[in-house]
């Protein structure tokens, strides 16, 4: 299998393909050989190029007959679990991305960096400010003297001066540069081709079969794994979180957030972070069942009759009500909340 690596040479081609610049390239040391990069300060350029990367056009549900998926580095899901989910509609994962015939996206991209900051290994598009450039090199090595004979200017950050120390002339400051690898710019160009579909990760984990819905049998279990001194149960109920669907039956959802929320904070599976980020159902941890009623009764597509009784008694619960020795109270429903009842 082919080693992915995100800085790879530019082709010429793909930037006319796109009306950029030849020359603006730059080099920049990455896993300690010095590679090109492209560079500009034109965002409105950049973000045609990049606005591929986040794409998703392909039905996986009716796909028809693609077989292999490159995965778009530094997702935040782990390989194994979208594996596990390309694995049920017969794709599998490549890291030769001549070889895919579908890009799996996220919206992981874009990092940013400043001030001399080292840039990841795997990104494939960022942007830096103030950083400092050089093409004047003095020290006697082969990484010196590829940046003097690169012909264009090379980034300064932390590691290159680790690598070379000041053996070099200080030359343009790039105050705000928008940046692509090679990489990243091959990707968007087989995607505006034609020459490969877009499928989001997102698109992959939802429509896996291994999701689940909450029930109160495995609301138990994972509360009794997640309250173990057990690691392997703590580890068992990382495998199961993420495969939670957070959109039915929500008052199960919430329960397991008000009770356990610290505890499915500190497990570090990777994807349990991603289904948090991604299912927004952290906050309900702080909300108490007034709040999510009123939340959740703005879509009707999320509130049904189960989910609205089960808050709506905990709140009937909480009514307090003084001078009961003189008066008898009455309590009723709005109006926009009885359907729900009938």
């Amino acid at each position: 299998m082919a080693s992915k690596k995100s800085f790879i040479d530019i082709n010429d081609a793909h930037l006319n393909h796109f009306n950029l610049e030849l020359g603006d390239r730059m080099g920049l040391l990455v896993n300690d050989e010095l590679c090109s990069i492209y560079v500009t300060d034109d965002i409105t350029t950049w973000k045609n190029v990049t606005k591929n990367l986040v794409s998703s056009s392909y039905d996986i549900d009716n796909h028809s007959g693609k077989k292999r998926a490159y995965i778009l580095p530094n997702c935040d899901v782990t390989v194994d679990r979208i594996k596990a989910a390309c694995k049920e509609h017969g794709i599998t994962i490549t890291n030769d991305i001549d070889k895919a015939d579908i890009l799996l996206t996220h919206d992981n991209i874009n990092r940013k960096y400043s001030n001399g900051d080292y840039v990841r290994s795997t990104d494939v598009s960022f942007k830096l400010w103030n950083y400092d450039t050089t093409n004047d090199c003095n020290g006697s090595g082969s990484l010196s003297l590829s940046i003097t004979d690169s012909g264009y200017n090379t980034i300064v950050d932390w590691k290159l001066i680790d690598a070379i120390g000041n053996t070099f002339s200080y030359g343009d400051t790039l105050l705000e540069a928008w940046c692509l690898s090679g990489l990243g710019l091959k990707i968007s160009y087989l995607i505006d081709t034609k020459q490969i579909e877009t499928l989001s990760v997102e698109g992959v984990l939802n429509a896996s079969a291994t999701k689940v819905i909450l029930d109160k049998s495995l609301l138990s279990t994972i509360k009794d794994l997640l309250n173990s001194y057990d690691r392997d149960n703590k580890a068992m109920a990382g495998k199961i979180l993420p495969t939670i669907v957070v959109d039915k039956n929500i008052h199960l959802v919430w329960e397991l957030m008000s009770e356990c929320s610290w505890e499915i904070n500190q497990v570090t599976d990777k994807d349990v972070k991603y289904w948090l980020s991604k299912s927004n159902i952290s906050d309900y941890s702080s909300m108490c069942a007034e709040d999510m009623i009123l939340h959740l009764s703005k879509d009707d597509a999320v509130m049904d009759k189960e989910t609205f009784r089960y808050f709506e008694k905990l709140c009937r619960e909480e009514i307090e009500i003084s001078n009961r020795e003189l008066y008898v109270f009455k309590v009723k429903l709005k109006k926009e909340y009885r359907h729900y009842y009938e």
